[in-house]
């Protein structure tokens, strides 16, 4: 198949209103599915798609709606390809679950068709804010959701997960990640392993604190692989950013610290594993010894390595900068 590239095109057909978060995956056929949410009146919006063909071909002259339940505000969606041509979204919608903030997800064939007339509600427990969702596609057809399980009136944030298999149907029940009660707003980074399983990172509140950053592995069936949660950052704590899985089995966390001398702006830390969850290192390290960095990018790389890129500089000059690592954690 080859594909001309032409014009820039706009996705949505609707132009009442406010079109946001724009996020994309390709599918395993060769087209792609953008997602988006729509907030055509104060204080409500709704989750919306468009699924294109190989040739770039959209598969509905209309925006398609992703959620059927359209009283109060349907946000913050994610979106996930699976084994097989399908998709599945996640959103957060509010008071739909008889409370308040409900994980919802929806999953769709590989030619669009949901798999049914409405959204599924992900986590079993209605009695606290349900938020900040992810999505990440598993070997063999199936994936997981975490999510943050806020109360505001004691102020402990939980990260929970659940599990679903190839047909949508959950995986034992929820479960809370990790017996810390206090996970940050930006919720649990999750990453698919080779083996079926997936590995989890999140950070507390604390940027400043060390002992902040931390993850847990589980096998295909939801079972954690340790029985406590292990804490990553040896040197310094931060914000979890971002785990990818690397080809080797291995896989690599990142997390932003706050950097004390230029205010705004960041340091990169990173910790490599390998496929038995060993670090490749005896501690943490930055990425960049500038005293100016922003928040790395990471990608992984066929032969078991990753490369990483960011943005460093002083006084108004800024560079981009990549670095490889190979499969060890050397460059």
């Amino acid at each position: 198949m080859t594909m001309t590239v032409g014009a820039q095109t706009q996705v949505n057909t609707a132009t009442i209103g406010y079109q946001y978060n724009p996020l994309i995956v390709g599918l395993e056929g060769g087209g792609w599915v953008v997602t988006w949410g729509d907030g055509d009146e104060p204080f409500s919006s709704g989750i919306f798609q468009q699924v294109y063909d190989a040739d770039g071909n959209p598969l509905s002259s209309t925006d398609l709606g992703v959620n059927t339940y359209v009283t109060y505000d349907q946000r913050d969606q994610r979106i996930t390809a699976l084994d097989g041509g399908g998709w599945v979204i996640t959103w957060t919608s509010y008071k739909q679950d008889g409370h308040y903030d409900g994980i919802y997800q929806r999953l769709y064939d590989a030619d669009g068709t949901p798999a049914s007339i409405a959204e599924q509600l992900v986590n079993t427990s209605t009695a606290r804010y349900e938020m900040s969702s992810t999505v990440v596609a598993l070997a063999g057809g199936g994936w997981v959701v975490t999510w943050v399980s806020s109360d505001y009136d004691i102020a402990t944030n939980i990260g929970y997960m659940q599990a679903f298999n190839a047909s949508g149907n959950a995986v034992g029940g929820e479960q809370a990640i990790s017996t810390i009660t206090n996970v940050n707003f930006d919720g649990v980074k999750v990453a698919a392993l080779s083996d079926g399983g997936w590995v989890a990172a999140w950070s507390n509140p604390d940027a400043y604190n060390p002992s902040s950053i931390f993850l847990q592995r589980f096998d295909r069936h939801g079972a954690a692989l340790a029985t406590e949660e292990e804490q990553v950052s040896t040197t310094m704590g931060g914000a979890v950013t971002d785990v990818i899985s690397l080809s080797g089995g291995g896989y690599v966390v990142t997390w932003s610290q706050p950097n004390p001398v230029m205010g705004p702006s960041t340091n990169t830390i990173y910790r490599a594993y390998d496929a038995n969850g060993q670090p490749l290192a005896v501690a943490d390290a930055r990425l960049s010894s500038a005293t100016y960095s922003t928040e790395a990018d990471i990608a992984a790389l066929p032969d078991g390595g990753w490369v990483a890129t960011w943005t460093e500089g002083s006084q108004g000059n800024y560079t981009v900068n990549q670095q490889v690592y190979r499969a060890d954690g050397t460059t």
